[in-house]
């Protein structure tokens, strides 16, 4: 009894240890600006120590039931919970991580994707450059890819003025909790930022409103959205673009 007494407070200190160690990955990098590879390494460890963690207190749960010891057993059952929190947590990024190709720049044009301009400075000392395609990526490529894992991601075309299509795009990015960087009434091109909770990645956001060379009295939207660091985005950007887009239609 005594064993199993000093094994499940050693499971209760191992499961909020393991929470400490995943919550010093993104915000260490966040706050304390420790390294991008270490404070992934860090989440790695506190999802892999919480699954053996677990293991171990589903053990002790039998065995505590097994004893009839009711306060080892509730006692495990939340360490075996909160060892399970950091694969529970990071179990959608794992999923995303298999189900989209590693790509981190998206655009609703392939072709002649809008450019940055107010976040281009922003960019140059980022891991990920303002240009579309890199070494890894190449433009044709990159396109190829992307056109294949998202084919829902087309241009909107509105039948709004330029300017109040550019005035309705400002509206949207603002809905959805971005920071609006510069908005261009001239150019047609709206700039904004969003960045994330957990690791504080940040990512920019450019709209491009232009009229539409195929239909006159009507205005091409294409959007893009890119991450500053990393190679994949486990389709944030792809699925911030979609939002944009449903927003912006479900009004027009």
């Amino acid at each position: 009894m005594m064993t199993v007494n000093f094994s499940t407070k050693a499971l209760i200190v191992g499961s909020f240890v393991t929470i400490v160690v995943f919550l010093s990955g993104p915000f260490g990098y966040k706050f304390l600006g420790v390294g991008l590879q270490s404070s992934l390494i860090a989440v790695l460890i506190a999802v892999l120590g919480g699954v053996i963690l677990s293991i171990a207190a589903g053990f002790f749960v039998y065995k505590s039931i097994r004893n009839s010891a009711v306060s080892d057993r509730n006692l495990c059952l939340i360490s075996l919970f909160i060892g399970l929190l950091p694969l529970i947590i990071m179990a959608p990024q794992i999923v995303a991580a298999v189900s989209v190709p590693p790509i981190h720049d998206i655009s609703t044009d392939t072709q002649n994707p809008p450019a940055f301009v107010e976040t281009k400075l922003s960019r140059i000392a980022a891991q990920n450059g303002p240009e579309y395609g890199d070494a890894v990526w190449p433009a044709e490529r990159l396109a190829a890819a992307t056109l294949s894992a998202y084919p829902e991601l087309r241009p909107i075309n509105s039948s709004l003025e330029r300017s109040e299509a550019v005035e309705k795009s400002r509206e949207v990015l603002q809905s959805m909790g971005l920071e609006i960087i510069s908005v261009d009434f001239e150019a047609g091109r709206l700039e904004a930022l969003d960045t994330s909770f957990w690791f504080g990645f940040k990512d920019d956001i450019v709209v491009r409103v232009q009229e539409s060379p195929n239909a006159n009295g009507v205005v091409r939207i294409d959007i893009r959205s890119k991450s500053r660091v990393g190679q994949s985005d486990l389709g944030v950007n792809a699925k911030r673009v979609m939002v944009f887009t449903k927003k912006f239609t479900s009004t027009n």
